[in-house]
């Protein structure tokens, strides 16, 4: 009996007989979260023919080159300013500009750096399967009781919600990595 007493059980996702055909939880018009999720989709699938014009400007033969020599040039900058640079509000202010328009996924499709790689097309890719991998997430929590030995209730439910979530976006940054061209990498 003293070995009963000393398992420790984890039962993940446990649906009970009445919510497993409840399907409230995936009507818009009475979850609020599903309707912001639709929405949010929905604007960001309109907003594909704009990216899409957006890229095809930077696309002429003439351009690519010098945005791609600058863009590369800024990005070692940006680097050798974050490792040797001097602080000041001046720097600061230029490193939180370069890094909004690169890293934030709503701003940075929109006013991403001539010459990036990461076009704003890719971008709006990542930013709708971040958003799908959200959604799917919760879908999967929604009516479900964690039970975590050391957590309960709603922290149980983060905990895996943050468990499942994770990999995605990293997996996403590693597709979409490339490393500084030999032509423009600097040594610092």
């Amino acid at each position: 009996s003293s070995r009963e007493e000393s398992q420790v059980s984890l039962e993940v996702n446990q649906v009970d007989e009445e919510s497993a055909h409840d399907t409230r939880s995936f009507d818009p018009t009475k979850n609020r979260m599903m309707a912001l999720i639709i929405g949010v989709l929905t604007v960001a699938l309109c907003t594909y023919p704009f990216v899409r014009c957006f890229d095809l400007r930077e696309v002429s033969e003439e351009k690519i080159e010098p945005n791609e020599k600058d863009f590369w040039r800024r990005w070692n900058r940006f680097h050798k300013l974050h490792k040797e640079g001097a602080r000041s509000v001046t720097n600061w202010c230029w490193a939180m500009g370069w890094s909004i328009r690169r890293n934030h996924p709503w701003v940075a499709v929109f006013l991403r750096h001539p010459g990036d790689y990461l076009n704003s097309q890719k971008r709006l890719l990542i930013l709708v399967t971040i958003i799908t991998n959200s959604a799917t997430v919760c879908c999967l929590l929604i009516g479900t009781t964690q039970n975590v030995p050391v957590l309960s209730g709603e922290s149980a439910a983060a905990l895996l919600a943050c468990l499942m979530a994770f990999p995605v976006p990293f997996m996403l940054a590693r597709v979409f990595s490339r490393s500084v061209p030999d032509d423009y990498r600097i040594p610092f």
